[in-house]
């Protein structure tokens, strides 16, 4: 008999989640009580079981506004990962039917499910797919053989910020978290793109990195922090969530970037990761593309799902794309401004 249901906060389930390495950091507790702590979304997260058995879990959160109204979205603030894990297609089926009931009862505008491969079985379901972004992974296998995947040029700005005095080292104190948020926030204002508020970073200290699901490295010059790259420990694949470097002319031959991702490709072999997953990136963003792929990784498009029910479906695609007007007004306005609407923006389109 499969059994399909809305995770209660007290299930045991819980537990079995954050003991299995079979499943995401997306899939977990921690991350849950992430997204709830700093948006206040509420985790819906649907579990499916035969015979007590643990087949697949689909994360999902409602998303909801004044005057906005409400979604459900498997997962928001990530492009591909955390979506369904098994490969049996009754499974699948029936958590699908399981999430359009309970998209009705919580009288959603429409159902987002994220992954990084094609699901014929949402498609079969009335689902409308959309490819906005692409995925950049790396295959890791040891540490001589990947260092050889890299381009030549890579692998000699990788030297070069090792003789020039970077020093990569990972992050152990709070206060060291609240720096390179200040880095990476900067970093998205010149994208003008809105950011988090700190809240999110210290929640990803507290329940993640603290836990043993993520890491931060820190690039050091000069004992002053100077860029760093935020890691998940995501299943069976290391995740690069965020990174960032300072952009100004002292550091700009220093290639900090190059040796903060070497080194998170080298703590995933280490660590005894399988993939090495560069996260999302517009399509429009060839030099970005360009710097993954040249450390021997491959791009793949990102699969949205969309099932509207009393709404509109958004256009993910234009938001890193596209309002070219708009976000050069935003790398423009003061960053005490852009900071505070920052997150309610990111509240809502996540």
């Amino acid at each position: 008999m499969l059994e399909v249901n809305v995770m209660a906060n007290d299930s045991p389930l819980w537990d079995r989640i954050d003991s299995s390495g079979e499943y995401s950091i997306y899939h977990k507790r921690a991350w849950e009580n992430v997204v709830e702590n700093t948006f206040g979304h509420r985790g819906v997260y649907i579990s499916a079981q035969r015979d007590k058995m643990l087949l697949d879990v689909l994360p999902a959160f409602l998303v909801e506004k004044p005057f906005l109204g409400k979604k459900l979205i498997s997962t928001p603030y990530e492009g591909c990962n955390g979506g369904f894990s098994c490969s049996d297609l009754e499974t699948r089926k029936a958590i699908i039917r399981k999430v359009l009931e309970a998209a009705e009862e919580l009288n959603v505008k429409y159902v987002e499910i994220r992954s990084s491969f094609p699901i014929s079985e949402l498609k079969e379901s009335g689902f409308i797919e959309q490819t906005p972004l692409l995925i950049t992974e790396l295959t890791l296998e040891a540490i001589e053989k990947n260092w050889m995947m890299l381009s030549s040029k890579h692998r000699r700005n990788v030297r070069s910020a090792e003789k020039r005095g970077v020093i990569i080292e990972p992050a152990s104190q709070l206060k060291e978290m609240g720096t390179f948020y200040r880095i990476l926030s900067q970093h998205y204002k010149d994208l003008g793109l809105p950011f988090f508020s700190t809240k999110f970073f210290i929640q990803i200290w507290e329940q993640l990195v603290q836990k043993g699901y993520a890491a931060l490295l820190l690039a050091r010059y000069e004992e002053e922090i100077i860029g760093g790259h935020l890691l998940f420990y995501s299943g069976n694949t290391l995740v690069s969530k965020y990174s960032a470097v300072k952009k100004d002319d002292k550091y700009s031959a220093l290639y900090a970037s190059y040796a903060l991702f070497w080194e998170g490709i080298r703590l995933g072999i280490v660590n005894g990761f399988e993939k090495f997953n560069f996260g999302v990136t517009g399509e429009s963003n060839s030099g970005l593309i360009d710097f993954k792929s040249r450390f021997g990784a491959e791009t793949y498009p990102v699969y949205f799902y969309y099932y509207p029910i009393r709404g509109k479906i958004p256009d993910f695609a234009k938001y890193y794309s596209g309002y070219s007007v708009i976000k050069k007004i935003w790398r423009a306005t003061p960053a005490i401004i852009t900071s505070a609407i920052g997150q309610k923006i990111n509240e809502w389109v996540c």
